[in-house]
């Protein structure tokens, strides 16, 4: 099995791929937010704002064609590195794996990455009642 980590940031080989090779969709999503936790913030920041991003541009596919699955395919190599080194026989299977994480993420941005961030701004807004 091939493993791929998000950018050079260290995940533990696998992780992401078995996250969105789970059962049932809750446990993908599940998997997947505590994969993706463990990024730095910044890299945490710009995986969320990206694929949110790259949701909105998938949702708008009727007007340009790039569904999720075609912007998956063009950005996941730059995104997802191999953790080993590749040969040319199995960088095909190697993009289609990167491309499978990638357009999950993409689909379920919102799920994945908003419901955290809605979470710290009601703790932040908690606390600041707290000390009022």
């Amino acid at each position: 099995k091939r493993s791929f980590s998000l950018t050079s940031v260290v995940i533990k080989p696998g992780q992401i791929n078995l996250a969105v090779s789970l059962e049932t969709q809750e446990q993908r999503l599940e998997a997947t937010r505590r994969v993706v936790r463990q990024l730095p913030p910044f890299h945490y920041s710009t995986l969320s704002f990206l694929s949110q991003h790259l949701n909105v541009i998938a949702r708008a596919a009727s007007q340009h064609g790039m569904h999720s699955r075609n912007l998956a395919l063009v950005w996941a190599p730059n995104l997802l590195k191999p953790v080993e080194s590749e040969s040319d026989a199995s960088a095909f299977t190697a993009i289609k794996i990167q491309s499978v994480v990638l357009q999950f993420l993409i689909d379920h941005a919102a799920a994945v990455f908003l419901e955290e961030e809605e979470e710290e701004e009601t703790a932040s807004s908690i606390r600041r009642s707290q000390s009022s």
